[in-house]
């Protein structure tokens, strides 16, 4: 594969990433791609565990959920309590999404290995706001269904339509 790669070409959101940090309407799409596809997964009983940029693959026609990678891989985007050796739930899933759209938007990790210290602003309180309900170190001040954070999603999609722009996301010089 090129460095060069499109979303047309089979590559994960890590490698996407790599590539910089991506415009706020592709990251906002993305992000509820990734939102349905916890959706599913929760609905049918399940959950991810460690969700991360290596495990979502983005596709000609949206993106796929892989299995959890290694751990030490996907440590920076772990809840607390996963990380502490708690089992995963649907809260923990939420924590996990909540890091990468942080990521995606931001062009930074919320998270450097096993700390989880406060991220720094992004420059767009209404995507604050989705993130920090995403991310609270108590799972029970968490954003508890992933519907609610679609629902989320769509508000902030819709504004920033209304507005003739997307929310307005720090740039840091290169």
């Amino acid at each position: 594969m090129t460095s060069k790669q499109t979303p047309m070409t089979p590559q994960t959101l890590a490698q996407r990433l790599s590539q910089g940090r991506i415009p706020v309407a592709e990251a906002l799409r993305y992000s509820m791609l990734l939102a349905d596809a916890l959706r599913k997964l929760h609905e049918g009983g399940g959950t991810h565990g460690a969700v991360s940029p290596a495990t979502v693959h983005l596709t000609a026609t949206g993106l796929e959920l892989m299995p959890a990678p290694p751990m030490d891989e996907a440590t920076a985007y772990q809840s607390p309590e996963v990380l502490h050796g708690g089992p995963a739930d649907a809260r923990s899933d939420i924590f996990s999404f909540g890091a990468v759209v942080y990521e995606m938007l931001s062009g930074k990790r919320a998270f450097e290995g096993r700390e989880r210290g406060a991220m720094a602003p992004s420059g767009s309180p209404a995507v604050d706001r989705l993130v920090g309900g995403c991310v609270a170190q108590d799972p029970a001040a968490r954003i508890q269904r992933i519907q609610k954070v679609m629902l989320e999603l769509k508000l902030l999609s819709v504004s920033a339509a209304r507005a003739g722009a997307t929310p307005p996301v720090r740039r840091d010089p290169a």
